[in-house]
């Protein structure tokens, strides 16, 4: 069967595609693929302990936007009795009654999640053997 040019893989070939396509990627970065698996985890982790105590503290929910909140204590501080219509705090207060993550809570938890990933890629000594030697030291 001869396949025309830019014509899409058959379904049944789609798997096989897929994982050529990812195995290209993965080998363009420049870390093997157990220290890749650890490094996800390392941002993924952050990223999901800040959203969840954002959503405990945050303020921002369904009913609007909670009572002794940070959110509700930043309202009364900045805007008092207006809130700026289209700003950060009125898309994330909407965001929040319609039951979707506020922006705000999503650029956060990448910052930090980030922040920590990187500090954890520099910081850390990747090759095994240096890291025996360092066992070997203390």
């Amino acid at each position: 069967m001869v396949k025309e040019a830019g014509s899409r893989p058959h379904p049944a070939e789609i798997p096989s595609f897929t994982r050529k396509q990812w195995q290209r990627v993965i080998a363009l970065i420049p870390v093997s693929q157990n220290k890749l698996v650890a490094l996800i985890i390392t941002w993924g982790l952050p990223f999901m302990a800040t959203l969840a105590l954002l959503y405990l503290l945050g303020g921002f929910g369904k009913p609007g936007v909670r009572r002794n909140s940070l959110a509700s204590k930043y309202q009364s501080r900045a805007y008092g009795g207006f809130t700026p219509k289209g700003g950060t705090f009125a898309n994330s207060t909407s965001a929040g009654m319609r039951g979707r993550t506020p922006l705000i809570y999503k650029a956060t938890a990448v910052v930090v999640a980030s922040s920590i990933m990187i500090a954890v890629y520099k910081n850390l000594d990747w090759e095994i053997g240096n890291t025996v030697q360092v066992l070997d030291d203390m």
